[in-house]
């Protein structure tokens, strides 16, 4: 199975994100959209791997994990191989315990925040960008912005199955106990 840890997003965060995205498709049809239902931070990509064996790791992790303050500030994009705009994402700041604490569980070395403001741990993708995206276009709509915050009380692994569009199915929820 092709797996992730994921925080999942509150809805009324993904509806406030979803507005931008409104803002956003004025630009036309250059950019996909993410469904909002589907809006998350990927905590840790897994990709093909044991679902038991990715289980028994959240359920440790989640043992000595405490809830996690988390907020949403700020539009950025990421660059692709032509510089043009490969994802527009929400900067999500907050403690990275569970990322370390995962990463460690699985011998996986921490991931960069390369390419994400100071303080900000991770993302939440809003767009994909083709190859007729450029800077130029998004712009206008980078910079800080509040889109609120919440505490992240569980965890989730999820699978993603390719195929036409995104296809996200949660395997389990893991409560964070700690």
């Amino acid at each position: 199975m092709r797996l992730f840890f994921s925080l999942p997003v509150p809805e009324e965060i993904r509806n406030t994100l979803a507005r931008t995205q409104g803002e956003l498709s004025e630009l036309g049809e250059s950019l996909r959209f993410v469904d909002p239902e589907l809006m998350h931070i990927t905590v840790a990509f897994l990709g093909e791997f044991d679902p038991v064996v990715a289980a028994d790791v959240g359920r440790r992790v989640a043992i000595y994990s405490t809830p996690i303050q988390l907020s949403v500030f700020g539009i950025g994009a990421f660059a692709g191989p032509k510089k043009e705009v490969a994802v527009v994402f929400a900067a999500v700041r907050g403690s990275v315990p569970l990322e370390v604490s995962i990463h460690h569980e699985l011998g996986l070395p921490i991931r960069s925040s390369h390419g994400l403001p100071t303080g900000h741990f991770g993302h939440i993708t809003l767009a994909r960008g083709s190859e007729s995206t450029n800077l130029e276009m998004v712009s206008p709509y980078l910079g800080p912005k509040s889109f609120g915050s919440w505490t992240a009380d569980h965890f989730e692994l999820v699978e993603s199955r390719l195929g036409r569009g995104t296809d996200y199915r949660l395997v389990q929820r893991f409560d964070l106990i700690g």
